[in-house]
């Protein structure tokens, strides 16, 4: 039997538990806690996950939307057709719903996954624009203006 590392104790544990359910991620909280994120094993991970209620796993690379704006833009959906298009930008699939900005050849629009119970559903922003206008709206859609 391995004696557990002492960076796992449960003062340890229970430390980052309360992190997660403030939102940390798990790239910050093994920063605060002053343990390397190569030291936290993928079982490590998913044990702090499920005791966090989080559905899946968020390493922070990737920006999260804002709550969306009382007043914010509304931007309509429709079908995504499937036709090939180049990743620009996207958010963190952490949650439900992801978004990711997408180019097609020269046009740009936003394309929205949501996940759930029922499957994968994916729509696109019905409006195109040129990269300026794409990413001006990008921004609004990440501080919660649009959506």
């Amino acid at each position: 039997m391995t004696a557990e590392r002492p960076w796992w104790s449960p003062a340890v544990r229970a430390a980052a538990l309360r992190l997660l359910s403030e939102g940390e991620t798990l790239v910050s909280i093994t920063g605060r806690l002053g343990v390397p994120p190569s030291t936290l094993s993928r079982w490590k991970r998913q044990q702090l996950i499920r005791a966090g209620g989080i559905g899946r796993e968020c390493l922070g690379f990737s920006p999260h939307v804002a709550p969306l704006c009382p007043d914010a833009v509304r931007l309509t959906w429709w079908a995504d057709p499937g036709e090939p298009g180049r990743v620009i930008a996207h958010t963190c699939g952490c949650v439900p719903v992801s978004y990711e900005l997408v180019s097609y050849r020269g046009r740009f629009r936003i394309r929205r996954t949501r996940t759930g119970r029922e499957g994968v559903e994916r729509v696109l922003s019905r409006d195109s624009w040129v990269r300026a206008a794409a990413e001006e709206t990008w921004r609004r859609l990440l501080a919660g203006d649009a959506g």
